[in-house]
């Protein structure tokens, strides 16, 4: 009989002895207010206003590529040179060939003031021209494809071709992104969207850099996930850094925009009209 005392006491003792160690625990994942405290930072990812990643229109060599990863080139700056030689060559074939079917119109023309050529050898010769003139055409623009020039001013992301390389039609040269203010692309919770607007301030720190710079919100996604309840948002920094890169990521807090009750949730429902619940008159707190 004493043992079992002795053993409901122990029992006892180690019961509130682990009570005391949940409790602690609780308390401090639990702020002051009783709720769980959620994070105000997301990650965000820089990336650029515009991108393009230009394809080789042409079959051929390459003569001149002289920007590599990282260079900087201004709009209309030529990227990629190719080797047409042939092409320029047959133009002036064409030409050649423009020049005899002018003279063949303008004496057939002479033949039929004068009666010794027909109306329809007189049309079938503007048409064998207007066929060697269109294409000259078509050649002419296939030479500009010769010539590769920055769609605009920015910088060179990659690089897939080298001198003297043989490329066919299709084939990725290079790729480019402007050089400008940086985009940033978040994912933020869906519950955050009745306190932030489009024009709103943002500090964003980039990790690679170890600085904070000052952002807008320039856009709001146009789809909430139904899963994880978020949705993308975007901004735009406020001026142009030499020093930051497409990828580059960090943390942005939106603690200085996002309005909290003072009460919490609780108060929110005391304030609520009970109508909503199909009664048509609104409780007071000290009623409850």
């Amino acid at each position: 009989m004493y043992c079992k005392k002795v053993c409901f006491t122990l029992l006892g003792f180690f019961c509130v002895f682990l009570g005391g160690i949940f409790a602690n625990a609780a308390d401090e994942m639990m702020p002051d207010n009783g709720t769980k405290e959620i994070s105000k930072s997301v990650r965000v990812q820089l990336s650029p206003t515009r991108s393009a990643k230009i394809s080789s229109y042409i079959s051929g060599n390459i003569t001149k590529a002289p920007f590599k990863d990282g260079d900087y080139v201004e709009k209309g700056q030529l990227v990629v040179a190719f080797d047409c030689r042939k092409e320029k060559a047959f133009i002036r074939q064409l030409s050649a060939r423009i020049d005899k079917f002018k003279h063949r119109l303008e004496a057939t023309k002479n033949l039929y003031d004068l009666g010794s050529a027909s109306k329809l050898e007189m049309q079938t010769n503007q048409a064998e021209l207007d066929e060697v003139v269109a294409e000259k055409q078509v050649a002419e623009e296939k030479v500009k494809s010769c010539y590769v020039k920055a769609p605009f001013t920015g910088r060179i992301t990659a690089q897939h071709i080298q001198s003297h390389h043989s490329v066919r039609e299709g084939d990725p040269l290079f790729e480019m992104v402007a050089d400008g203010q940086q985009e940033l692309q978040m994912v933020i919770p869906s519950e955050w969207l009745s306190d932030i607007v489009v024009g709103d301030q943002l500090r964003v720190f980039i990790d690679e850099t170890h600085k904070s710079y000052l952002a807008k919100v320039t856009r709001i996604g146009g789809k909430v996930d139904p899963v994880s309840q978020s949705i993308n948002l975007y901004g735009l920094m406020d001026f142009h850094h030499e020093e930051l890169r497409m990828g580059m990521s960090g943390q942005v807090d939106f603690s200085p925009l996002l309005q909290e009750s003072e009460d919490g949730p609780q108060a929110m429902l005391m304030d609520m009209p009970i109508e909503t619940f199909g009664m048509p008159y609104t409780v007071q707190p000290e009623s409850l």
